[in-house]
């Protein structure tokens, strides 16, 4: 009862029935999507957000002893 009211929403909202994905006994093996390395990703995003950072504070340094040599 739930199953067949489950694929009724979902074909109502066209949407992809995730019974579909289950041809083989195997679910979740059927979703996984193994061409993206998330966590390559997520390591290359750190050490962007890590050289913005260190760029950041150069600057700031940068200004810093700029204007400490320029009011003297």
């Amino acid at each position: 009862m739930a199953r067949e009211v489950l694929e009724q929403l979902d074909k109502k909202n066209q949407l992809l029935l995730f019974l579909s994905l289950d041809y083989d006994g195997y679910f979740i093996n059927n979703i996984v999507d193994e061409s993206v390395y998330v966590e390559k990703i997520v390591e290359t995003q750190i050490m962007i957000e890590s050289v913005r950072v260190a760029i950041y504070i150069t600057l700031i340094l940068m200004i810093y002893n700029h204007l400490r040599y320029t009011l003297k």
